[in-house]
């Protein structure tokens, strides 16, 4: 039998918890998450988008199973006396008594105690059980951990491209107390399903593939899906009889995931070991070097089509020792104004294009303020 079809302790709330969890963003149908809760999965995540038919679902299941269920609902509110109102609110649209987690959403820093005392007024009134955190800021996560922390689970990013958790929290986590540990962004927003977004010669991962990678950690308990149909929870439950990924599925995930290229703020495009956050190499000849200087990048191949914003477009490769320009031509001119405010201070105004090009059939669309152009990608109609 697989190891993901064995449900999970929570820390040390004694709740155990299906290797998989619902999230609430995508839509799903009440009826897919009942038939999930049928086939195994108890755990359910009420986000920042708090959908209707996820209500309904908990709402359907809570009638029959609340015991069996672990459900998280979430705030992001800066406001520690807001927190009571939207769970209370939460907890009448859901039709519950209690939520078993109140998580306190997207903390990079140590939340005040107002927020503990928000917490534990709710936990007096039989409103949440259990307090959880979520951080972008991963060294943080280690900080908070402790005898008298009141956190029972952290929410962390991981997957094949973010493996930071690996060094930032889970080389640091104590046998006791326990830490429970959710998974979240498995597929990197569906850009390890692209074909797009593949380097040379790689076809895209699965969805199940991802949650495999992210559950295959023993620092893991359990990781959020984000489904929005029958089919896209049906490829997610696959993961939990797959198992864990044996050593050459993991290599070549990882290798996938092993570089991030991109344009910074200041117009440098860069390569990044996306493991370790390495800069690799660094280039000034894609884009303008200036404040906001950006480009749109689309995968076609082993090469890519980029328009910057000059209004040029050029076909390169990225790879781990550089930048490869092959070609490039003066598409549309620039004809926006970049502005000369930001948040940091005053910057030179510039023209700019900052309008997302479509390729499709041999060709490519393009804007600026005065025309929409489009222009043959076929070498043939320019003979």
């Amino acid at each position: 039998m697989s190891d993901f079809l064995d449900r999970r302790e929570l820390g040390n709330t004694g709740l155990r918890s299906s290797r998989l969890g619902i999230g609430s963003s995508f839509g799903v149908s009440a009826r897919v998450i009942e038939e999930a809760f049928d086939r195994g999965i108890n755990y359910l995540y009420w986000g920042s988008i708090r959908r209707a038919e996820f209500g309904r679902a908990m709402r359907n299941l809570g009638r029959r199973h609340r015991d069996e269920l672990i459900l998280t609902v979430q705030s992001y509110s800066r406001l520690p006396a807001m927190i009571g109102a939207s769970v209370e609110v939460a907890l009448r649209r859901a039709g519950l008594e209690y939520f078993d987690f109140l998580l306190l959403g997207a903390r990079n820093e140590a939340p005040p105690e107002a927020y503990i005392e928000a917490f534990e007024r709710l936990k007096e009134q039989g409103k949440v059980r259990f307090l959880s955190l979520s951080s972008h800021n991963r060294p943080l996560v280690p900080q908070l951990i402790g005898d008298e922390a009141p956190y029972d689970l952290y929410m962390v990013r991981y997957n094949a491209v973010h493996r930071g958790a690996e060094r930032d929290v889970f080389a640091h986590l104590p046998e006791q107390p326990r830490a429970g540990i959710v998974a979240y962004t498995a597929t990197r927003w569906g850009h390890l399903l692209d074909a797009r977004k593949m380097p040379p010669g790689e076809t895209p991962v699965s969805a199940s593939d991802c949650y495999r990678f992210a559950l295959s950690h023993p620092s893991v308990d359990l990781v959020l899906c984000g489904p929005a149909n029958a089919a896209q929870m049906d490829e997610a439950i696959s993961a939990l009889e797959g198992g864990p990924l044996v050593d050459n599925e993991r290599a070549r995930i990882e290798q996938i995931g092993d570089y991030v290229y991109g344009v910074d703020s200041y117009g440098e495009l860069r390569g990044l070991d996306a493991k370790t956050g390495e800069r690799l190499w660094m280039s000034p000849d894609m884009t303008a070097q200036a404040r906001w200087s950006t480009a749109f990048m689309v995968r076609h191949g082993d090469r890519y089509f980029v328009n910057n914003d000059d209004g040029f477009l050029m076909l390169a490769q990225f790879t781990p020792t550089g930048y490869v320009e092959l070609d490039r031509t003066r598409l549309i001119e620039p004809t926006g104004g970049s502005g000369t405010r930001t948040p940091h201070g005053r910057i030179a105004e510039r023209l700019i294009n900052w309008s997302h090009p479509a390729y499709a059939n041999g060709h490519v669309v393009h804007r600026n303020d005065h025309e929409i152009i489009r222009a043959s990608l076929r070498a043939a109609d320019y003979r």
